[in-house]
């Protein structure tokens, strides 16, 4: 049975800090519906080791129905060339659809890639190299090197709204220069389309879906440093 006049309108919000392995954060959200006002507030954890990752979700509900607690535990787990991706929980309520929660869900995905690519030289260039400072930001150049032979990479980051931007290739890397605010700052590269970090990226940590971002650091600009080469180089004519 399809029912008509349904609609609904609202946000959910997610707050998430931690170390370059394990993350943890909160959440919360609202919607107004023709059914009434769902509320909800959770928890997560994520946690990464290089390729595996675990994500906990456990979430408090309160729908027009009544209270709810729903929450799920997600994996992938990689392995000699294979791929187990998993999912164990309670699903959640659907505003939209005023669908009420479901007694568990569940799934368990393995996969393999049948057509592979050149693995990475043991030591890769750095990805960025800070250039300058244009006012309050810092003109950094971004390069990496993806396997194989890539035909097109894009750069995303939070510093880009997680908007592509296509960079320029350089012999075997891809390059681009771009003004980046101070800060810390998460990114990654789509090669051909798929979502690329290298293995020996720094600081490298997971996104909410399982993904490893590297991670780019804006240091603030001594105001102090010109005053102290100033000085020196008036004391050095003085003499």
């Amino acid at each position: 049975m399809v029912e008509d006049g349904l609609w609904r309108y609202g946000a959910t919000a997610e707050v998430l800090a931690g170390s370059n392995r394990i993350m943890g954060g909160v959440s919360a959200g609202i919607h107004e519906t023709v059914g009434g006002t769902y509320r909800s507030a959770g928890l997560r954890l994520l946690a990464g080791w290089g390729g595996p990752a675990l994500e906990l979700r456990v979430d408090a509900w309160q729908t027009p129905g009544g209270d709810e607690a729903t929450g799920g535990l997600a994996f992938i787990l990689p392995f000699g060339g294979w791929s187990l991706r998993g999912f164990l929980g309670r699903t959640e309520p659907d505003p939209l659809t005023l669908a009420e929660p479901g007694g568990g869900a569940g799934g368990i995905l393995l996969g393999r890639r049948l057509m592979g690519r050149d693995p990475l030289p043991p030591a890769s260039p750095p990805l960025h190299e800070v250039l300058g400072a244009i006012g309050e930001n810092a003109k950094v150049k971004i390069r990496v090197r993806p396997p194989g032979e890539t035909r097109v990479v894009y750069l995303l980051g939070d510093f880009t709204l997680w908007e592509p931007v296509i960079m320029d290739r350089d012999g075997r890397e891809w390059v681009v220069e771009l003004e980046i605010p101070e800060g810390t700052h998460h990114f990654g590269f789509l090669a051909d389309g798929e979502w690329f970090v290298p293995e020996d990226a720094p600081d490298a940590v997971p996104d909410e879906w399982g993904r490893r971002n590297a991670t780019l650091v804006i240091e603030p600009e001594d105001p102090l440093a010109d005053v102290t080469l100033e000085k020196a180089t008036e004391g050095a004519v003085e003499r």
